[in-house]
């Protein structure tokens, strides 16, 4: 049956769906658990759907917001976290060396390893999502100068991790080399 909360609520699932199921897959590196999120969220959503702002753009960020706390209280929990990562991490390692799958699976590694799950909603939200720090401030309940704060200081700590990797690439690089 049709009526127009529930057309409203299919609308906005289908222009959300996809944006908010990869911000979730990204925090999480678990494709099942990002998707037990994805249900999760728009299951708020329906329940508080009185609070449902209607500027597109507030719309986007309270979306968010559920997702984000969502993947945060799981990701807290623990709840299936580790032993996804662990079944992500046998299922890719043998997947062939395409240099862009490469390169999406060493960033999402180094955002796990580098951020902690705050830090890197923050991040992910702002360099892949495109949030300003006005917008995460909203949506986190933080001011926008802890926030720009918050991201400068992971930039550097995931800028200090990649030199390092790099350092460790190129010393195993020379000493190869040396021995060849």
């Amino acid at each position: 049956m049709h009526s127009p909360i529930n057309d409203g609520m299919e609308a906005l699932v289908r222009r959300w769906e996809r944006p908010i199921g990869l911000f979730l897959a990204q925090m999480t590196s678990s494709r099942s658990l990002a998707e037990d999120l994805l249900q999760d969220t728009f299951l708020v959503a329906w329940r508080e759907r009185a609070r449902l702002p209607e500027d597109p753009d507030a719309q986007r960020a309270w979306l968010y917001g559920i997702a984000r706390h969502r993947a945060l209280a799981a990701l807290r929990r623990g709840r299936r976290g580790r032993e996804a990562l662990a079944r992500l991490a046998r299922r890719t390692s043998g997947i062939a060396e395409d240099p862009q799958t490469a390169r999406a699976l060493a960033m999402r590694d180094l955002l796990v390893r580098t951020l902690s799950p705050e830090d890197r909603s923050l991040f992910v939200l702002r360099h892949v999502h495109g949030f300003d720090a006005t917008a995460l401030a909203e949506l986190t309940g933080m001011t926008p100068s802890a926030v720009r704060k918050r991201l400068q200081r992971a930039g550097e700590r995931m800028l200090a991790a990649h030199d390092r990797i790099e350092m460790t690439i190129e010393r195993k690089t020379a000493h190869a080399r040396a021995h060849a």
